[in-house]
């Protein structure tokens, strides 16, 4: 089980650097023990925890663990191996980010131009509304002096004739 878990890496100090040269020149050190300290050296940038606890019980002072770890901190993890992309597939997805653009183009387009001709639709209907609005209001004007003319001359005398030409006096 210790095989599938990866050790963090700390990044190295002096007193690792030093502890590592003291171990190998003056350790008792078995020959698994040895290839594993030689395999990362005194130069190495970061030391898996397993040659750093190697390193701390193989020296003669035996320091503690967050003693010998005080100046070190953890080595950031490697990222993740970037995916090769698949040629035929980055073809494909070209191709279909290219119709998604252009459909999205033609949708922007389309409606700027129904918005064109809406605006030009509504400008000419706003024309013929307003002119139809003045001749009913014509319209209205002109029967209403034509009925005040006429129930005014009513109050003269009864005779429709009479009441008709004072109607028809009464817009002009």
């Amino acid at each position: 089980a210790r095989d599938k878990v990866k050790m963090p890496m700390m990044i190295t100090s002096a007193t690792m650097v030093n502890g590592m040269r003291e171990v190998l020149l003056n350790g008792s050190l078995t020959q698994e023990e040895r290839d594993l300290l030689e395999r990362y050296g005194a130069t190495a940038k970061a030391y898996p925890m397993d040659v750093i606890d190697l390193l701390r019980r193989k020296l003669p002072s035996k320091p503690y663990l967050h003693e010998f770890l005080a100046e070190s901190s953890l080595c950031p993890p490697e990222g993740p191996a970037p995916k090769k992309k698949d040629p035929t597939q980055q073809v494909r997805m070209d191709a279909v980010r290219a119709q998604l653009e252009e459909r999205e183009y033609d949708r922007m387009t389309m409606d700027v131009r129904r918005r064109e001709l809406n605006a030009r639709e509504s400008g000419e209907m706003s024309g013929v509304m307003s002119s139809m609005g003045e001749g009913l209001n014509i319209l209205v004007a002109k029967g209403t002096a034509f009925a005040v003319g006429y129930f005014a001359s009513m109050a003269g005398g009864v005779d429709p004739v009479w009441n008709t030409i004072c109607g028809l006096f009464g817009p002009i």
